[in-house]
């Protein structure tokens, strides 16, 4: 059962039309190089939840279906010469087709800390190759996926004799998944099973000859356009380091001193609004993984009865579109990029969940009506462009925060299957809706 990533040198003429669809614009800028071998390509072809990126680590796959890191003695020394030049992390590539996903899994919680997600046409791994001095940008720990490997089922799916059944009848040899954070693995057998189609995430990779060259006159306006690939990547988290300023001024100006969970979350919250960072979703296309396969699955074999198969997964919000679908970010799934505790007091997420929408009211109005001098910026637009609601399904008594029932019912994806079904109850009581966050347009 399984099916096997493949790795291979390609010719400019090969995949060219496939560039073309991903990507036109470095498609033309590429064709009117016209390139020859000595610019290498590569294309990587992988399977659903493929491990593509390991600790840092560039996973190059081998014809015997394992995979080894780009340091490796075992990795191909052509491969290793010519796509190691970023430090042994994954080269400059272009996704061909479907996704990638690039997180860190949270060393207690485990739960998956999701950096960013690129889809078709995206250009990964430009924030190292423009610069002339030594970079501040590391390898680091991070792991990159083919799609998404935060996807979770809303409805809880441990039963224990359906997913025995399951298990037997598959020949799945993951564990039965105790909470939503043991999805992905079971999910990765599922997308990989032998009666599925092939979901592949394909991605063209550039060799290091690319690179050493970028400061040729014929290469000048390749340069520019990775140049601006990295501006608009990192023109927001390069200045991230203002947002910790105003909203220490806005503490200090209200006499506030909130718990660092509560000050880091709301941080995270206002990335989550202006598209620094993805949130969560319910998934409704296939550009994340084989949903359609993996939730055949789990109504026909599992036999879910209840609920709508609804699968949540990592998705942006951008604030200035008005169709823009909302996002959401839950206390009980706390992803945050800087990790707090939380009161060793018996707290709940209801009542944290009113105190942190408590803060973020008073740092929005503060946003607008404060001297900060930040107009024409997107931080200064969340209050006028965007909601920010809180749920959770037991808020009666809090005034700040409304029935986890009305998310769901405001918000159709919540009920969307890409495989038919005639469940019709939603997992309005599933542990993300508690003290979950939805940011949408107003």
């Amino acid at each position: 059962m399984g099916q096997k990533a493949s790795f291979q040198q390609v010719e400019w003429t090969q995949i060219k039309e496939q560039v073309e669809a991903a990507n036109p614009i470095l498609h033309n800028i590429i064709n009117r190089l016209s390139p020859d071998g000595r610019l290498s390509l590569y294309l990587g072809d992988y399977p659903f939840g493929h491990t593509m990126v390991q600790r840092g680590r560039f996973m190059l796959p081998l014809e015997n279906g394992e995979s080894v890191s780009i340091d490796s003695p075992d990795c191909p020394k052509q491969w290793r010469e010519a796509l190691s030049y970023n430090i042994q992390a994954e080269p400059v590539g272009l996704v061909l087709k479907n996704s990638i996903e690039i997180y860190m899994t949270h060393e207690v919680t485990g739960v998956p800390i999701t950096l960013a997600t690129a889809t078709t046409g995206a250009i990964t791994s430009t924030s190292r190759i423009n610069s002339k001095s030594k970079p501040y940008h590391p390898s680091f720990l991070w792991n990159q996926s083919a799609g998404a490997h935060s996807l979770f089922m809303l409805p809880k799916i441990s039963q224990s004799r359906r997913f025995t059944r399951m298990q037997r009848k598959l020949g799945f040899n993951t564990d039965m998944p105790t909470s939503h954070l043991d999805h992905s693995e079971l999910f990765r057998q599922m997308g990989n099973h032998d009666s599925v189609g092939r979901w592949r995430t394909k991605l063209l990779f550039f060799g290091k000859e690319w690179f050493e060259r970028l400061d040729d006159p014929a290469l000048i306006e390749l340069k520019c356009f990775f140049l601006e690939q990295f501006r608009s990547k990192f023109d927001a988290l390069g200045n991230i380091f203002m947002w910790d300023m105003i909203i220490a001024l806005i503490l200090r100006r209200r006499d506030i001193r909130p718990s660092l969970l509560v000050k880091n979350t709301i941080k995270h919250l206002l990335m989550l609004a202006v598209g620094m960072l993805p949130g969560l979703a319910p998934v409704t296309d296939s550009r994340l993984g084989p949903i359609e396969a993996i939730q055949r699955f789990i109504l026909e074999e599992y036999q879910l009865q209840e609920y709508v198969p609804t699968i949540i997964g990592p998705a942006y919000f951008d604030l200035y579109r008005e169709d823009s679908q909302p996002v959401y970010y839950s206390l009980a799934h706390p992803s945050l990029l800087e990790d707090a505790p939380r009161k060793k007091d018996n707290t709940s997420l209801l009542t944290e969940a009113f105190e942190t929408a408590g803060l973020l009211e008073k740092v929005l109005d503060d946003i607008i009506h404060a001297d900060f001098n930040i107009s024409e910026t997107p931080l200064y637009d969340i209050p006028s462009l965007a909601e920010l609601d809180v749920f959770h399904p037991k808020a009666e008594s809090y005034s700040r925060v409304s029935d986890s029932a009305l998310l769901v019912e405001e918000d159709a994806r919540f009920r969307h299957s890409l495989h038919p079904t005639d469940n019709q109850a939603l997992a309005s009581h599933s542990s993300f809706l508690k003290g979950c966050f939805r940011i949408r347009r107003r």
